[in-house]
């Protein structure tokens, strides 16, 4: 990756001469005023002028006396003789870039120097006196929205009814249609079918995208070089892929059990599960059972908590229990249901 030097240009901007070149021409050739560093741009890459015999020594710096600028190495200011040892570095542009096969335009300093005072003269984004009374409102009324919904009240609740249900959940053994790679087909499989399948991909090199770059030295010129960046494509890497069916255990039916009262027998459900390891024989994959109380209250909605069975066979209609409740939406929270 080589690099060309070229002239930045600048304009005086007090009689108006234009495209001087900036690291040769230090004062304006024509009224004969010092160069400001903030008035240099890039030329357009058709006008530019090259720099063949000098090492770049960094930035200028600017003469804190008479802002001329002056090569890094400088003690003393050339325009006014100043010292230059507290001078501060002048602003540089940064970089520019563009596609290979395309030009460097002129850099527009009038609209650059638009858009800065722009920025200066923008007001400050802090809020006023008036901005952080709303905010403190707002705030406020955010927490009271969340405190008013999320606040409870004890209440007490009596049994109104119950229910139960147990459910025994059934498998069955049965021929299943699957698909995995073929190393993967598990033992037992049958009618297999192989084809060829994308398993995954890599990237590979395809050519080059290559542009090029122009970066301000900040001492009146810049440097110009070209990048380029490997271009990857997708290529497919494609593997051996089996359709086939397998006998296994699945999900078939649930056998469930319920009621309404305590007076009902609490039972599991009658499964007649064809037990076997043939196709079509069943076996039990599971139970679970769940036990209600129906609950009501003065100012609370009815609703249902479950409860432990023991819980729920001691806890006979018309038994109080208490329990928070929420006082804007009245949402009652079983898990602070107490006995009476």
């Amino acid at each position: 990756m080589s690099e060309q030097r070229f002239e930045m240009i600048w304009d005086c901007r007090y009689c108006g001469n234009k495209k001087m070149l900036a690291r040769t021409h230090r004062h304006c050739t024509t009224c004969g005023a010092p160069q400001d560093p903030t008035w240099r741009y890039f030329p357009d890459e058709s006008e530019a002028v090259a720099v063949l015999d000098a090492a770049i020594e960094g930035a200028d710096v600017s003469c804190p006396a008479c802002k001329t600028p002056n090569a890094k190495s400088a003690q003393f200011c050339r325009n006014c003789a100043a010292p230059l040892t507290e001078a501060a570095q002048v602003k540089t542009l940064g970089e520019q870039s563009r596609a290979e096969g395309q030009s460097f335009a002129q850099e527009d300093l009038k609209a650059r120097l638009q858009a800065e005072k722009a920025v200066r003269n923008a007001p400050t984004s802090r809020p006023s006196q008036g901005n952080w009374s709303w905010l403190i409102i707002v705030a406020v009324l955010l927490i009271g929205a969340v405190w008013w919904f999320t606040r409870t009240r004890e209440a007490t609740v009596a049994v109104t009814g119950h229910t139960w249900q147990r459910e025994i959940k059934i498998e069955k053994f049965s021929p299943v249609p699957s698909s995995a790679w073929c190393e993967s087909v598990p033992f037992g499989a049958y009618n297999v079918r192989q084809y060829r399948d994308v398993r995954s991909t890599r990237q590979v090199a395809d050519g080059q995208t290559c542009r090029s770059v122009r970066r301000d030295n900040g001492d009146g010129t810049y440097s110009q070089r070209r990048e380029c960046q490997t271009k990857y494509r997708s290529e497919p890497i494609y593997g051996n892929r089996c359709d086939f069916v397998v006998n296994t255990w699945t999900y078939s039916r649930s056998a469930i059990s319920n009621g309404e009262n305590l007076e009902t027998p609490v039972v599991w459900a009658v499964t007649n599960v064809q037990s076997g390891s043939s196709i079509g024989a069943e076996r039990e994959a599971g139970r679970s059972e769940k036990y209600t109380l129906n609950l009501a209250g003065n100012n609370v909605k009815p609703f249902s908590c479950n409860v432990a069975e023991n819980l729920w066979r001691s806890s006979p209609i018309g038994m109080n229990f208490g329990l928070k409740v929420g006082q804007a939406l009245g949402n009652a929270q079983c898990d602070t249901l107490v006995a009476k």
